[in-house]
């Protein structure tokens, strides 16, 4: 099922590169360049976190690590917008992200009959996920001077799913019905997902697969 969903976002620690096309009127400086955005203007935004934590790792003994450009809200987001007057902004954002996750278990080979000790084979479970997501929206400003405000809408279009895989060290047979394999808990979505593995045991049926598709 696919889902259309109306935000209004209000961007908050971004950084911008902003490039100015050059205007008649509005706030000017001493050097001949406008404060406040005017039509043609363009940005583009992501995540300045990094950058804050960075310097402020400075003043402390914790550490200091170079930084990193994130994308806006911390999920793939890039935002970029374009102002058609100096109070009206059209903006577009675009966010693309794939993770995978797996986990091995080391379990025991059945009906081995050579030389101790019994050899291991592997079980494996892997999580797959995907968001795709894209927007558009308009940016209304108001203030006075050097100091605005700004409020607008978007409309969101996000698809995302996820699947599982299973694979097990020792395979179903008529001398093996039953084979021992990893029970597997799996918990949480996208990178926030965790796969423990249970107590080994004789299972007749098993999960190979389970897809949950995308909505």
């Amino acid at each position: 099922m696919k889902k259309i969903i109306l935000t209004a976002v209000l961007a908050i620690s971004t950084v911008s590169l902003f490039a100015q096309a050059t205007t008649s009127g509005g706030l000017m400086s001493k050097k001949g360049e406008m404060y406040l955005p005017q039509a043609g203007d363009w940005s583009i935004s992501f995540d300045a976190a990094p950058f804050l934590n960075y310097f402020g790792n400075m003043l402390s003994s914790a550490g200091n690590h170079a930084p990193t450009a994130q994308f806006l809200n911390g999920n793939n987001t890039i935002m970029g917008k374009y102002f058609v007057d100096d109070q009206t902004a059209y903006r577009g954002i675009i966010r693309i992200g794939f993770d995978h996750y797996g986990v091995d278990n080391m379990i025991y080979q059945d009906n081995y009959a050579g030389t101790p000790p019994t050899p291991q084979v592997t079980d494996h479970a892997s999580v797959a996920t995907h968001f795709i997501g894209l927007g558009v929206g308009m940016e209304k400003r108001r203030g006075k001077n050097r100091l605005q405000g700004y409020y607008g809408a978007e409309f969101m279009f996000m698809l995302m799913g996820e699947s599982q895989s299973f694979t097990y060290g020792n395979a179903v047979s008529t001398t093996d019905p039953s084979p021992t394999s990893t029970p597997w808990a799996i918990a949480g979505t996208g990178t926030n997902v965790t796969i423990t593995p249970g107590t080994a045991a004789a299972t007749p049926a098993r999960t190979t697969s389970n897809d949950a598709g995308s909505t």
